[in-house]
């Protein structure tokens, strides 16, 4: 039940429904002016955003980098790698990425403001307050500032020197595990954000409170004294052996769960912003079949991935056919040049196909599926700026689809996601081969009689000939003399053999 509550919380992160953007801000910057007053809501797709005006709605859309000084009237729901809030808040933020931040001069104007995230890190610093609840799905939760709701974390590490005002209900990692939290930020290398990570466990300072119920689960017992507590704790302990490397604990697998999520949120996306830039056209025509013919479109793709295994295999084996009958040949450099022409062209059309159904053919998904999400908050961009937040979305939903940790489910939603997409370029593939054949006109086959020559008769007329004159001149041929030699009498007049005329 508590993950359930968890888990319902991160839905609410990508669904803000009855959301309209009526400005719209995009470009590597995006600045909300101090004096600045932007009436409804804000959508942005932004490289940095900064908010130092006043926003009278909420706030929609991607940013890498996004700081609120100012003020937004209503929510916050942000795809992004950072967000530091330092300014005022209406109601709630929802944020998916990497890092969070709620400085000491934050503040939430409503009552019951609060955090909805699923990102790496999330801190509270000291002297912020958060009056509502805090719901998290991430490696690390640190709240030095006060929380006057609950607390819904489900990660590795959990870190109170602060005041909790309510329940705490956690699911974190092994305390006695040694360089978990090192590893995780070498992930943290490529990206420009200053965040320390701290190790797995529940740990709660000297100068933290709870002043509620303390339910957690994990490996170990967390750190703190019960006169911390305003009641006794419930540890609920996971039945897995702590020095049992083969038999990973729960909040490990969450640990790899997201490890997973970043690296495949990372591979589809380099690889759709690849093709977006290249082919943005062509991107989005495979998704018409999607929509319009769903089964037809994944049967296709279904059966064209079971046929690639054997087609593959007898090109292999039709390729060494043709070497051995090329080693025949007394002529070894025809040989090895034939073996690399054969073997360099099997191995480019395996890889490009199984590349493409691999990670093409999901991203066009992702594509999809980031597309329909925009539409449903009613927001409908066909341009570039629309297609790259489409990209985002779906990108990031498929790879938390794509990972989950039940092999069963991720297989299963691979092998969808793969057959669906490969099926709608397949069948746009074929729609393309089959109007080319249409549009290409039949060769006019001309038999051996019409290429005889012509008599006076059969001379084309001056229609089919349109640079000839209606009445070119008669110039008789040339007569050939009894005797052989070549007649000269009846040529034209002024005909010279050496190119002089009668006129030189």
């Amino acid at each position: 039940m508590n993950r359930l509550r968890v888990l319902l919380g991160i839905l609410i992160l990508f669904i803000a429904g009855g959301v309209s953007a009526s400005e719209m801000f995009d470009g590597e910057t995006c600045h909300v002016e101090p004096d600045e007053v932007i009436q409804g809501d804000l959508f942005v797709f932004c490289g940095e955003l900064l908010i130092e005006g006043r926003v009278e709605g909420s706030i929609l859309g991607a940013a890498r980098t996004a700081t609120l000084t100012g003020t937004v009237v209503d929510s916050i729901y942000l795809l992004g790698g950072e967000f530091i809030m330092r300014g005022e808040l209406g109601k709630d933020l929802h944020f998916g990425g990497i890092v969070v931040t709620i400085q000491e001069e934050a503040t939430f104007t409503n009552e019951r403001g609060g955090l909805i995230t699923a990102n790496l890190s999330n801190t509270v610093d000291d002297g912020a307050t958060v009056p509502g609840n805090v719901i998290n799905l991430g490696y690390q939760l640190i709240v030095d500032g006060t929380i006057d709701g609950q607390i819904n974390f489900w990660g590795s590490a959990l870190q109170i020197s602060g005041q909790i005002g309510d329940d705490v209900t956690a699911s974190v990692g092994n305390a006695e595990s040694d360089g978990s939290s090192s590893q995780i930020q070498t992930l943290l290398i490529p990206f420009p954000f200053e965040v320390d990570l701290v190790d797995p466990g529940l740990v709660l300072f000297p100068t933290g409170y709870i002043d509620g119920q303390l339910e957690y689960t994990g490996p170990t017992p967390g750190s703190f004294n019960n006169n911390q507590l305003a009641t006794d704790p419930i540890y609920n302990q996971t039945g897995v052996t702590i020095f049992d490397p083969n038999e990973p604990t729960s909040s490990e697998n969450i640990e790899r769960y997201l490890e997973r999520v970043l690296r495949e949120f990372a591979t589809l996306g380099f690889v759709g912003l690849v093709f977006m830039i290249i082919i943005p056209r062509q991107m989005q025509s495979p998704l018409r079949y999607i929509r319009s013919r769903p089964v037809s479109t994944l049967s296709v793709g279904m059966l064209s991935f079971i046929l690639s295994f054997p087609i593959v295999l007898i090109m292999a084996l039709l390729s060494i056919f043709i070497i051995f009958i090329l080693s025949l040949l007394p002529i070894d450099t025809v040989v090895i040049f034939g073996g690399v022409v054969l073997g360099l062209a099997n191995i480019g059309v395996a890889s490009i196909f199984y590349f493409t159904a691999i990670y093409v053919a999901r991203v066009v998904v992702a594509l999809a599926v980031g597309r329909v999400l925009l539409r449903i908050i009613n927001i409908r961009d066909n341009g570039m700026r629309g297609l790259f937040f489409s990209l985002l979305i779906g990108t990031f939903l498929v790879s938390l689809m794509t990972t989950i940790p039940i092999p069963a489910i991720s297989w299963g939603v691979n092998a969808f996601m793969a057959f669906l997409g490969l099926g709608a370029i397949l069948t746009l593939l074929r729609a393309k081969i089959s109007a080319f054949i249409a549009s290409t006109p039949e060769p006019t086959l001309v038999s051996p009689q019409t290429m005889a020559y012509a008599t006076s008769n059969d001379a084309p007329s001056p229609s089919f000939l349109p640079y000839l004159n209606e009445d070119p001149p008669d110039y008789a041929g040339p007569i050939i003399e009894q005797d052989n030699s070549p007649g000269m009498d009846n040529l034209p007049e002024g005909f010279d053999w050496w190119g002089r005329s009668d006129k030189d």
